[in-house]
């Protein structure tokens, strides 16, 4: 999780498509790396497309709710 195309990190700024979601499952925060389980998460997804390798897949990057508005906030 976190890796992009070809093992390229992408980093958040390419993510789009933010919603918020209430997880049941855990899943790792992208900023902080750690577990969050019945938490709200920003979920943003990251669709890669390659015509030349044929390479078509979608990456989902999940957020704790905190974490998200202050990166946001100090974002450029």
């Amino acid at each position: 999780m976190g890796k992009g195309y070809f093992e390229k990190d992408q980093g958040l700024n390419y993510v789009k498509n933010w919603r918020l979601k209430y997880c049941i499952i855990p899943k790792r925060c992208w900023l902080t790396k750690r577990w969050c389980m019945f938490k709200y998460m920003y979920v943003g997804s990251n669709y890669f497309n390659s015509p030349v390798t044929g390479v078509h897949f979608r990456e989902y990057y999940y957020v704790e709710a905190k974490q998200f508005l202050l990166w946001r906030l100090t974002k450029d």
